[in-house]
């Protein structure tokens, strides 16, 4: 009886120790490392989250990373006001997102929100996963690659956006 409760009290101790050396590690490693890219923004106390507006209207977030996540989402947002016709609107937007990673490469994407064609009177929406450089990583279907082929520019600024805020580390 005296072993076995030996035996038990030993596996709880080391179950609690990996727990804590796991939430150490986290903490250093990823908290810290993502506070620096939240500090770059600043907090916007109005909105309650790290929130930045550039004068060019691009707008800049950076979400806390979850809990034992070793993930953490930077975005890089415009809200394009007008398309090729001068026709005002809100809903052509233009969104890079970025999954900064602790032990591997980080991750792009864009979410567009445009008209296939000028005449159209819908927007579609699209989600298109990118490398480093801006390029698909998938083949894109036919209507996808349209929007993706009209929207090529503003996702060049949207790199050089991210980069100018948060460095090079971040888009190599």
């Amino acid at each position: 009886m005296k072993r076995s409760k030996k035996i038990i009290i030993s596996i709880v101790c080391i179950i609690l120790s990996l727990v804590l050396i796991y939430n150490i590690l986290w903490f250093f490693g990823v908290y810290f490392k993502y506070k620096k890219y939240q500090n770059d923004i600043g907090f916007d106390e109005n909105k309650g989250f790290y929130f930045y507006r550039d004068e060019d209207d691009y707008t800049y977030s950076a979400e806390d990373p979850f809990y034992f996540s070793f993930t953490n989402n930077l975005a890089v947002t415009k809200v394009l006001n007008s398309d090729e016709s001068g026709e005002i609107h809100t809903q052509k937007s233009c969104d890079l997102i970025i999954w900064t990673k602790l032990f591997r490469d980080n991750e792009y994407g864009v979410s567009i929100t445009d008209k296939i064609e000028p005449d159209d009177t819908e927007y579609s929406s699209c989600e298109i996963y990118l490398d480093a450089n801006g390029k698909p990583i998938d083949e894109l279907d036919e209507d996808v690659q349209k929007i993706y082929e009209k929207n090529i520019d503003e996702i060049r600024v949207l790199y050089s956006k991210a980069r100018n805020m948060w460095g090079s580390d971040i888009i190599e």
